[in-house]
C-alpha cells in the first residue's frame, strides 16, 4: 500500500517570542509522541512567529490544528 502524502500545517503565533513558540509546540508534539516529517520556521507577518509543520498522518495534523491556531491564510 503506498504511503499517503504528508500533510503540512502552517501555524502563526502572534506576539510570542520565536523560542517560546517553538518550545511550546515541541513539548506538545513530544507529549503525544508525534514525530513530524518537517518542522521549520516560515515567513510571517511582522510581529508574528510562524512554523510549517509536516505530518505523516492526517490525524496527527488534525490534533495539532485543534491545539494551535492556524494561519489566517489557511482557514
Amino acid at each position: 500500500m503506498p504511503l499517503k502524502s504528508p500533510l503540512s500545517v502552517r501555524v502563526e503565533t502572534p506576539d510570542r517570542a520565536f523560542g517560546f513558540a517553538m518550545k511550546e509546540i515541541r513539548i506538545w508534539l513530544d507529549e503525544r509522541r508525534i514525530q513530524p516529517v518537517d518542522f521549520k520556521p516560515d515567513p510571517a507577518a511582522p510581529g508574528a512567529v510562524a512554523f510549517a509543520i509536516t505530518f505523516r498522518q492526517e490525524y496527527e495534523a488534525r490534533l495539532f490544528e485543534e491545539a494551535f491556531p492556524r494561519s489566517p491564510s489557511n482557514r
